[in-house]
């Protein structure tokens, strides 16, 4: 019998299969090897990972995955960012995470109803009263809570129309 490298199809269905039955060390060596055999995570696969370490609460592979989706230039799932928002319940994690998602941000990997849902936790934190500037830079920068943003829509809708 012929033996054939697994490609990148072959791991994904692993490593699906393995994070669905909770058995999350032996996917992430999956991963590894993976990784090892010159073979780039897919967008599904990058996004089921960070989902099932984001929901176990491990914040050193959640940096470590979101610091090599900006790498790899992969989008953060509208579902995960919604995901690390509800499990990060210690504002201190949240936080720490907040510049990985800043760069991703920056980056265009963050869609604009990710970039609305972080805007109202933030807000709904109180971080910005503990970080009053750091909210302001980011409401500065997100176009859907821009107070000139409806003003544009109308010229855009005038020019239209």
């Amino acid at each position: 019998m012929n033996r054939y490298p697994l490609d990148s199809v072959a791991y994904s269905i692993g490593l699906c299969a393995l994070l669905r039955d909770g058995r999350i060390q032996e996917a992430w060596t999956l991963y590894y090897w993976m990784k090892d055999n010159g073979l780039k995570p897919s967008v599904h696969t990058y996004n089921m990972m960070f989902f099932t370490f984001c929901k176990a609460k491990d914040l050193p592979v959640i940096k470590q995955i979101l610091r090599e989706m900006i790498e790899s230039g992969i989008h953060l799932s509208d579902r995960n960012v919604f995901n690390l928002c509800k499990y990060s319940c210690r504002l201190d994690i949240y936080l720490s995470v907040l510049n990985l998602l800043a760069e991703m941000r920056d980056l265009r990997l963050l869609s604009a109803k990710a970039l609305h849902a972080l805007n109202f936790v933030w807000h709904e934190e109180g971080v910005q009263s503990k970080h009053k500037h750091q909210a302001e830079v980011n409401t500065e920068c997100n176009p859907i809570l821009d107070s000139s943003s409806s003003e544009d829509l109308s010229d855009v809708a005038a020019s239209v129309g």
